[in-house]
């Protein structure tokens, strides 16, 4: 994995190539990767395995649809303060 700089992953839980849950986790499996926050996007409901597993990996979550009002803040408070 190339290494890169990021404050904040934003992903969606249900994508046909990688879902969000399983690209948190390989990314966590990274030492520079462990912190960042993630926030995952969530369309429809969640099952059962897939709510136990939100609370190791992710962050925040945010229903799909949302506003851009629900990003922004959701990504303010995930965010440290830049300066």
């Amino acid at each position: 994995m190339a290494q890169r700089d990021f404050g904040l992953l934003i992903g969606c839980l249900k994508l046909p190539a990688i879902d969000g849950l399983t690209l948190s986790s390989r990314l966590r499996d990274h030492v520079q990767c462990r912190f960042p926050p993630v926030l995952l996007l969530l369309d429809g409901v969640v099952s059962q395995n897939e709510s136990k597993s939100l609370y190791g990996n992710i962050s925040s979550t945010l229903n799909i649809p949302f506003n851009m009002d629900e990003l922004l803040f959701k990504i303010e408070k995930l965010l440290p303060c830049q300066k």
